[in-house]
Formats: C-alpha cells, structure tokens, sequence
C-alpha cells in the first residue's frame, strides 16, 4: 500500500477546510483542531489552516491541479492539443465542468454533503442563471406557475 498524502483531501474536508479559511480562522494550527486531526504529519504539524490549504489538493479536482497551481484551460489546451491537429482535443465533461465554475462561479463552492452529480447540478443552474437571460425567464414562468 503506497503512503498516504496528507494534502489530498475528500471533498468534505476540503470544503471544511475552506469554511474555517472564509471565517478567518486561517491562523489557526492544524493541530488545533479537531476537524483535520487525520491530516497531521511531521510534515503538516506546525502549518496553519492557511498554509496547510495552501498546498491541499481536493480529490476530485486532483487532475487539473498542479502542485499549488491550478491549470488554466489555456494550459489544459496547450498540454494536449496534438500538433498539426486542425480539431480540438477531447475534454471529458466532468473537466469541462470544472473549468467553467473557475471562469464563471469564481469563488464559489457547495458545503453541501451531496454527490459530485448532485454539485454538477447545482454549479449548471447557478451558471445558467449568471450567464442566460433564457433561463432565467423560464425559471420565472416555472415560479409564475407554481403559485397559481
């Protein structure tokens, strides 16, 4: 069994731990608390809730993230466009997906405990809503709906 990583996080924690960051509890030891008590190693001992999410890598976001920098869809692009290739290289749609909520819902996350499909749900209506006047019309005539 290879070595655990102590940066790679379920999404739960992740979310945990970016909710203490927004609070302000970033100065916080990581061994003061009992939340990421998993995570402590000689490595991450000493580090504050800041610097230990610093360098924290969320399971599910693990492949478009490198080391501390996140890949951008340039980048993304620039690594697997093959050359003299007039079409685009194929991106699967749970990458497409995260590539839009960096562009689009920057900032935002769910601390909800639900599936990654339950969030993809979640990040398309808040994007539609955002971004297309048609949806928003036809969440208003759903509303207009539901009353009568």
């Amino acid at each position: 069994m290879g070595e655990r990583n102590p940066f790679e996080l379920d999404d739960f924690t992740f979310d945990l731990l970016r909710v203490f960051i927004k609070h302000g509890l970033g100065n916080m030891k990581l061994y003061e608390t009992i939340c990421f008590q998993c995570q402590l190693c000689d490595e991450t001992a000493l580090m504050t809730l800041a610097e230990f999410y610093e360098k924290c890598i969320p399971s599910e976001f693990a492949l478009w993230r490198k080391g501390n920098k996140t890949l951008t869809f340039s980048d993304w692009l620039d690594e697997n466009w093959e050359e003299g290739n007039l079409c685009p290289p194929p991106l699967p749609a749970q990458e497409a997906l995260y590539f839009l909520h960096d562009y689009l819902l920057e900032g935002w996350y769910s601390t909800m405990p639900m599936s990654t499909e339950q969030v993809n749900t979640e990040m398309v209506d808040m994007i539609l809503q955002k971004h297309s006047k048609k949806y928003r019309k036809e969440l208003k005539e759903r509303q207009k709906n539901d009353k009568t």
